[in-house]
C-alpha cells in the first residue's frame, strides 16, 4: 500500500507472502510464507539492533511482532493495525 512513499525514501523492505510478487524494488527481499519467520528475520538483518521496524496487519499480528522484533533486538517498532483480516 506504501510501496511508492518506502521507494522514495529508500526504505528497503522484506516481503512475506505465499506467492511473490512480479517485481520487487531495488534493496527488496522476498520471504515465501503466510508469516513472517523472526529467526529468519533476525539472519537476514543482522544489524537489527540498529534498526527500527515498521509492522502493519491485524492487531494479533501486529501485537506478536512487536514482541518478537524486541526479542531480536529491534530499537523499537512503529505500529499499524487493520481489522477485518
Amino acid at each position: 500500500a506504501y510501496k511508492d512513499e518506502l521507494v522514495a525514501a529508500g526504505i528497503a523492505a522484506i516481503i512475506v507472502a505465499p506467492k511473490k510478487p512480479n517485481e520487487l524494488p531495488k534493496g527488496w527481499v522476498y520471504s515465501e510464507g503466510a508469516r513472517i519467520d523472526y529467526e529468519q528475520l533476525g539472519e537476514l538483518i543482522p544489524d537489527i539492533h540498529h534498526r527500527w521496524a515498521y509492522i502493519s496487519g491485524p492487531i494479533p499480528f501486529v501485537q506478536f511482532g512487536k514482541k518478537q522484533l524486541r526479542k531480536l533486538g529491534a530499537r523499537g517498532a512503529k505500529t499499524a493495525y487493520f481489522a477485518g483480516y
